[in-house]
């Protein structure tokens, strides 16, 4: 069915944030004359073909990272799926972890990847996860720690068992597995830490997960002086809303407000983050460490 544009109105974002950034209300009308209302970032004409918005899927070149060995903690779903794809892509082998999806690890496992069921809050469990995933590589170039949870609630109503929990998920585990990863990573290696904007900026009933993220900030800066004298590389990359589980249980009307608040105009794509990754543990970034990179569509301008 095709779309084409009846009317076009310019439209301001009701936001302090970005007062001065325009959007476009379209209505469309099909063959048949339904009519639809729509939000763009494009200034269409009258008549116009209306085409949705989305962002391409993406494929990382096929010699990025070869011969690389990459690591990925919480591997099984969302960015982390996304980043063990990108790696394959790539032309790495990977060994990821995961706890509890294990239909969906068994779907990259087909795809070529390693599957290690871990619980990472328990650091015995990650120092085996390491151990058998670098027997099974061979050795160890990239870690990326990206495992994470969230445990949403008003700090008033904030429980030392929420609070503990996306602490020891979040911040610890990536203590846990860069310790252990480090015995065995080569020089000239990369750790890739995935934060996010609520570790940058806070959000509202999301103390215990901000302050989880802050911390992997402040652990990517410090570790990469530290590592530098081997020329291992820390880096932190800091997603904004990333279509992923966790984005999609919040309520349709708050996404909406959310995407009228990004210039882009849309959520962000896993992929779009595992590519990011993929920059960062390729050769190309040698000289690029103790950054954090906000990955947001420019939410945070």
């Amino acid at each position: 069915m095709v779309w084409k544009v009846k009317t076009t109105t310019k439209v301001l974002v009701p936001s302090p944030e970005h007062p001065s950034t325009p959007y476009y209300c379209v209505v469309l009308e099909d063959e048949n004359g339904n009519r639809k209302l729509k939000k763009t970032f494009r200034d269409y004409r009258e008549g116009e073909a209306y085409e949705e918005e989305q962002a391409k899927p993406l494929r990382m070149p096929p010699n990025f990272l070869k011969n690389k060995t990459v690591i990925v903690t919480g591997g099984s779903r969302g960015i982390g799926a996304a980043i063990v794809r990108a790696a394959m892509q790539s032309g790495a082998k990977v060994a990821f972890s995961y706890r509890k999806s294990t239909e969906e690890a068994g779907a990259l496992e087909k795809e070529g990847a390693i599957a290690i069921q871990t619980d990472m809050n328990d650091e015995p469990k990650v120092k085996e996860f390491i151990s058998q995933a670098t027997e099974k590589l061979g050795r160890i170039d990239v870690l990326v720690n990206n495992v994470g949870i969230t445990q949403d609630s008003a700090f008033s109503n904030m429980t030392s068992d929420k609070w503990e929990e996306v602490i020891k998920t979040n911040l610890t585990s990536a203590f846990y597995s860069t310790k252990a990863a480090l015995e065995k990573m080569n020089d000239s290696g990369r750790i890739i830490n995935i934060s996010s904007i609520v570790g940058m900026d806070g959000n509202f009933g999301q103390t215990n997960y901000a302050a989880s993220k802050a911390g992997l900030i402040g652990f990517t800066k410090s570790l990469a002086k530290e590592l530098a004298a081997r020329k291992i590389t820390v880096n932190a990359i800091a997603p904004g809303f990333t279509e992923t589980d966790m984005v999609k249980k919040i309520p349709e009307s708050i996404q909406a407000s959310l995407k009228q608040k990004i210039p882009l105009g849309r959520f962000g794509k896993p992929e779009e983050i595992a590519a990011f990754v993929i920059f960062l543990a390729s050769d190309y970034a040698a000289y690029t460490t103790g950054n954090v990179f906000r990955v947001d569509g420019g939410y945070t301008l």
